[in-house]
């Protein structure tokens, strides 16, 4: 009876650390599957990680070449018209019978890199035409 009451505990006491060992594995299981990615999660999210950048890249390279194109219209602007003030200062802001007459005088108070005369200003351009910042076009050569 001893012996038979000590196989049954016996036997209960297997049983229970052979459910207590599946769980504690079945636990670890679920934990690690629970920590990791799967290769295709992960390549699903670079995926739309890069529909994404390439759907945005290119406005937000437009906006910054727009910032850039506007900061250099207005620095232009700036010099040109410090330049008119300095004529202006100087007595020189006046009427004047032609636009050669007129860039005769700026060009001693602007630093002027190249002059175009009106009959030849399709050799001072590198394109066939001239925008202006809302993209109407000024003129076609």
């Amino acid at each position: 009876m001893k012996k038979r009451k000590f196989l049954q505990a016996n036997k209960r006491m297997s049983e229970y650390a052979n459910k207590h060992y599946q769980n504690v594995i079945a636990n670890e299981v679920k934990q690690s599957s629970k920590t990791a990615f799967t290769l295709a999660e992960v390549l699903i999210t670079l995926g739309i990680i890069g529909v994404v950048a390439a759907v945005a890249l290119p406005a937000l390279i437009t906006n910054i070449n727009d910032r850039a194109n506007s900061e250099r219209q207005a620095n232009i602007a700036q010099k040109i018209t410090q330049a008119m003030e300095q004529m202006r200062a100087h007595g020189e802001l006046v009427q004047y019978s032609s636009t050669d007459e007129f860039v005769n005088v700026l060009q001693k108070y602007l630093k002027i890199t190249k002059r175009c005369d009106a009959d030849h200003l399709a050799e001072c351009w590198t394109t066939s035409s001239v925008s202006v910042m809302n993209s109407n076009v000024v003129s076609d050569y």
